[in-house]
């Protein structure tokens, strides 16, 4: 079997002109920019020789990242993106039918109607003379791959729809709630279970889209029945599962989802710290109630430190596990907060006036 070279494909190059155009777009902007809080800290991001706990530091600028040519010695951690695990899955699921090279394309970069393109370039290549039976049925898998690929396509422009405009439609629910219909009847009748996974995922992250909570939740606990080791979907119907959960206000069980979620890896973290809101005592006793782990519980108090005390997270940690790795960042976190609780000035003063006297 040979790949195929789309990038010499005469209706490749069409499909290059129909790429999206990605040109950046600036959103607004206006005021001051404010100093930045860690140029009066002692405590400095550059101690900390893991770039995990960077997105941690009280700090008003994102500029600490992997590979910053000022911080020799960092230790780097997994900087791989959800991005890349989806396109490692794809590779492996493409067969060699496509080139490696051109995947992405594929996946995140040609316009809708391109992919019928290069569903034709399949349809070539298990039709020509020599092929076995079993190239076919690879071949022929492919191309219900593509057919996916197409839909969640579709499904992304209806979702976002000119999102990058002030004054931006909101998605045409009728729209959503048919792709949601065709969503769940793919999910019914397709039997790989990479493709199924991707419908699954696709309905539930409809339900949440079209307002249909409870429909969502429900379906992930009753008919989903994957599991963590069988690709990055899972994550991300889970994640739409605790997002369908706070609309419905059910706070300690999406609390739980997203502390899961971030003890699984780097590609999950930001994202579910963003996404942990604690709502009071009473619920949070609840969270604590619905841990199945120990490890469970102490994640939850890791995050419940870095969100709003981190003495209380370390004393209830090391109450579970003196020696945790969890422990380490709410140290840090603590230090910090006291620095800023006993400086002489607060972020507040740091004014377009304070910076630049001649216009006080």
């Amino acid at each position: 079997m040979h790949p195929i070279n789309l990038r010499l494909s005469v209706v490749f190059l069409i499909s290059v002109l129909l790429f999206p155009q990605n040109a950046g777009v600036i959103k607004g902007c206006g005021g001051y920019e404010m100093d930045d809080i860690v140029n009066t800290s002692l405590f400095i991001p550059q101690m900390i020789k893991e770039n995990r706990f960077d997105p941690f530091f009280l700090s008003l600028e994102d500029y600490y990242y992997s590979g910053s040519s000022d911080q020799p010695g960092r230790v780097e951690t997994d900087s791989r993106s959800l991005k890349d695990y989806n396109l490692d899955e794809w590779s492996a699921f493409f067969q060699g039918f496509i080139r490696s090279e051109d995947i992405e394309n594929i996946v995140y970069q040609i316009e809708i109607n391109a992919v019928d393109s290069v569903r034709q370039i399949i349809d070539k290549q298990i039709a020509s003379t020599g092929i076995s039976q079993k190239t076919k049925e690879a071949g022929e898998l492919v191309k219900l791959g593509l057919v996916y690929l197409k839909f969640a396509k579709q499904i992304e422009k209806a979702v976002y729809r000119n999102y990058w405009m002030w004054d931006a439609e909101p998605p045409d629910q009728m729209e959503l709630l048919e792709y949601r219909n065709r969503a769940i009847t793919a999910y019914k009748t397709n039997k790989n279970t990479f493709l199924k996974m991707r419908y699954a995922f696709q309905y539930v992250r409809l339900c949440y889209e079209t307002a249909a909570f409870n429909e969502g939740i429900s379906f992930v606990e009753n008919d989903f029945p994957f599991q963590a080791s069988q690709g990055m979907m899972y994550f991300r119907t889970i994640g739409y599962q605790a997002a369908c959960l706070v609309k419905k206000r059910e706070f300690s069980r999406s609390n739980l989802i997203y502390a899961r979620l971030y003890d699984l890896g780097e590609v999950f973290k930001y994202e579910a710290f963003e996404s942990f809101h604690p709502q009071g005592e009473t619920e949070w006793k609840t969270t604590l109630e619905l841990a199945k782990s120990n490890r469970e519980k102490e994640v939850l108090w890791h995050l419940m430190g870095v969100y709003a005390d981190p003495l209380k997270g370390i004393h209830e940690i090391a109450q579970i596990d003196v020696n945790s790795n969890l422990l380490p960042l709410l140290l840090v976190r603590a230090v910090q907060i006291a620095e800023l609780n006993s400086a002489n000035t607060s972020v507040d003063e740091y004014s377009y006036e304070m910076l630049n006297p001649e216009n006080r």
